[in-house]
């Protein structure tokens, strides 16, 4: 995964969680409450797939770029491949193949004790991740992230015009 997925995506740091806080990786952050965290019965080394990672917002935002279905960087996924991860199971469902859909915008949230995170492209071109170290006692505070970054996002006037990464 590392070597013939990420790295060809400019994402060098992206890797699997370890168990407890002794095991944090370099430039990983601490989790809050630690209590939680790092409780026994988290085997982040066995989610792997889904919810073992750790990685940077900006790690998140280059994997999107790779498969968000836009031109301007190309994607490592086919036009077909794209059509299938963003077509909802059912008509009308606000959910397809690992994405939540909202309009022509999709994103994916993640949370488990001390950590909540939003990556979300939208159909303007535009996409962004958020990435917590700690978990509000409900899932409600990544909509209100990804609200503000929206906000944020729409106020902008001028973007630069080169690839950023």
């Amino acid at each position: 995964m590392q070597q013939n997925v990420l790295a060809p995506m400019g994402i060098t740091q992206m890797e699997i969680g370890g168990n407890k806080l002794a095991d944090r990786k370099t430039n990983e952050v601490v989790y809050y409450p630690n209590s939680a965290a790092y409780a026994n019965y988290m085997n982040v080394e066995r989610m792997d797939a889904h919810g073992g990672w750790i990685a940077t917002p900006i790690d998140l935002v280059k994997f999107m770029v790779h498969a968000d279905g836009f031109t301007t960087v190309a994607d490592d996924i086919s036009n077909a491949s794209f059509t299938t991860m963003t077509t909802p199971w059912q008509p009308g469902a606000g959910y397809a193949k690992g994405w939540g859909l909202s309009g022509s915008n999709f994103g994916h949230n993640g949370a488990m004790s001390g950590t909540i995170a939003q990556l979300e492209r939208r159909a303007d071109g535009y996409c962004f991740a958020v990435v917590v170290n700690t978990r509000p006692a409900t899932d409600e505070f990544v909509g209100k992230l990804k609200q503000a970054l929206n906000n944020i996002i729409n106020g902008v006037s001028s973007w630069p015009t080169h690839n950023l990464f």
